[in-house]
């Protein structure tokens, strides 16, 4: 498969890929995955459900939990007066 880059960028809408996708044959399309699929980095697994998984998920549990019973937390308003100012509550 041979794959032409313009030296000027080419912005197409998805609309506008998907077509020009569409309009290969199919072998081309199949060879267009191949190459893409590497590049595409997200990978869904499901959760690990071994004892050792369970038991560090409930450990992380507890220390995010410690953290936050520990935080002081305010009213949304009091917050928004500390990050942006007076202007907030005018």
């Amino acid at each position: 498969m041979t794959i032409i880059s313009p030296r000027k960028s080419v912005k197409l809408s998805y609309q506008q890929l998907l077509k020009a996708v569409r309009a290969l044959p199919p072998r081309q399309q199949q060879q267009l995955r191949e190459v893409l699929m590497p590049t595409a980095g997200v990978y869904l697994v499901r959760p690990s459900r071994s004892a050792s998984a369970v038991q560090r998920g409930q450990r992380m549990a507890k220390a995010i939990q410690s953290q936050l019973a520990k935080a002081t937390t305010g009213t949304l308003e009091e917050t928004m007066k500390q990050l942006r100012g007076r202007s907030w509550s005018l």
